[in-house]
Parts: C-alpha cells; structure tokens; sequence
C-alpha cells in the first residue's frame, strides 16, 4: 500500500512538472529590457475610457488600498539593454517611450491592461505592441540627482511629440527614499482591436510612491504636466485627477507572447 501512495504521489509531482514545463513552452521571449520608469495614476473620464473599450470589457478600478479609484496610468519609460530571447540587441537596443493603459477585466475572467494610445522614439516598438504607439521624433529626456540641504534630489523632464501633434511633457522634482524590490509580476496586456491576442510583461521592480492621496504621501516639490493632441484630449479634458507619482529607478522587463 505505502509503495502504490508513493507511486501516486510521484505521479502527480511529474505531471504537475509537465505541466509547467508545457506552459512556459507555451509562451516565447520576445525581449528583455533594463528601465527606469516613472508612473502616473489618474482618474479621468469613465464615458471616454468605454467608448474605447471593447465589447464586454470594462475598467477595472481598485476600491481601496494605494491604486484606489485609479483607471489609467501613464508610464514614461526610459529603455536601456533592449534585447531579444537570444541576447541579441533590437534596433539601436534603447529607446525612450510613454504610455497610457487602462485597467481592464474582461470576458471568462480575463484581467490586464489595455494601451489606449503610446509614444515612441523606436520605430519598431511602433510597428509591434498591436500598433497602438506612435513614433515620436521629437523625444527630450534628461534625469538629475543632486544634493540640496543634505538631502537627495531628483530631477525629472519629458517631452515627447508625435508627427500628428500628440504631445507629453512632464517636469517632475521629489525627494526619492528607499524602497524595497518588489516580487516580480506578470501582467497582461490585451488588443484592444483583438482581444483574444496578448502579450505577457514580466516586471521585477523597484516602487518609490513619491505621490498618492489616498496613502497621503507627498514628497513632490515641483510638478507640471502638459498631455494634449490626438486620442489624448478625450481623457485629458482638464477634469482628470491626479492620484498618484511613482518613481522606479530601476526595472528587470521581459516581454513573452503566446
């Protein structure tokens, strides 16, 4: 009897390995990349975000905790290292480039992220991510760090703008502080033209919060935004609000697609 229970038991374990040896077969490394990041959290125009929205899916908006009331994200990334599943560099292997990406839940219990429009220094980041980036030739970026009454500074500027007007910038200045590496997470991020298609991010981070309100953190001293142009003004009317700044210094990214 005890050795039939270890042969199940064996069993079991050999058939729980199959099965995620067959799901990491299941998906492909498309590339990897070093970032730093900085993220802003909004609420801004539900009406805007469904029309957007595919059939049957919504925004997925936390009701506590630091994301609280939060339905988009707008997430300036500067790319550095950008490698393929050999090692191999793509394109000029750096790139500069920003996003806003809704919160979404979907059919079947589906969860992730939607870009609602992007911009980008990399043509080809424009042709893949679902072409959902437009190529920004206009890209300035610049990040300072200093010393000011024995406290550290950092010094954050963004300007990127597309051929056909859409326009980011951002004047950021805060007081970083320590903060732990966060476990990696997966998310993923649908089509919003093809929902069944996704791409899966995985992220291991770390997450200085230099600005929530529900937290009632601040640690901002100088901040000024400016997102018009294009898709933009439909949710950047002047009603959106301001939720959140993070700060992440330094970011391990790997993109996989089914």
């Amino acid at each position: 009897m005890r050795t039939a229970r270890y042969v199940q038991i064996f069993a079991l374990i050999a058939t729980l390995g199959l099965n995620q040896t067959n799901q990491l077969h299941a998906q492909q490394i498309v590339e990897h990349a070093a970032e730093q990041r900085l993220q802003l959290s909004f609420h801004v125009s539900d009406g805007a975000l469904a029309k957007f929205l595919p059939y049957e899916w919504t925004s997925a908006i936390a009701a506590e905790g630091a994301n609280k009331d939060v339905n988009a994200r707008l997430v300036l990334i500067e790319r550095i290292a950008v490698t393929d599943r050999f090692n191999r560099p793509i394109g000029k292997s750096s790139s500069r480039q920003a996003y806003l990406a809704i919160p979404v839940s979907g059919p079947a219990g589906a969860n992730g992220q939607m870009i609602y429009v992007g911009l980008t220094s990399s043509k080809l980041e424009a042709e893949g991510n679902f072409k959902g980036y437009l190529i920004a030739p206009q890209v300035k970026v610049s990040h300072a760090s200093r010393i000011e009454q024995d406290k550290i500074v950092q010094e954050e500027n963004w300007s990127l703008t597309s051929e056909s007007g859409e326009t980011i910038e951002l004047h950021v200045k805060f007081e970083p502080q320590f903060a732990p590496r966060s476990p990696a997470a997966e998310t993923r991020f649908y089509d919003p033209k093809s929902p069944a298609t996704y791409q899966s991010h995985k992220v291991e981070q770390v997450v200085d919060i230099i600005r929530n309100t529900t937290l009632a953190i601040d640690r901002v001293s100088e901040f000024s935004l400016t997102v018009k142009g294009g898709k933009f003004d439909a949710v950047f009317d002047g009603k959106q609000a301001l939720l959140g700044v993070e700060f992440i210094p330094w970011a391990s990214y790997v993109m996989n697609a089914p």
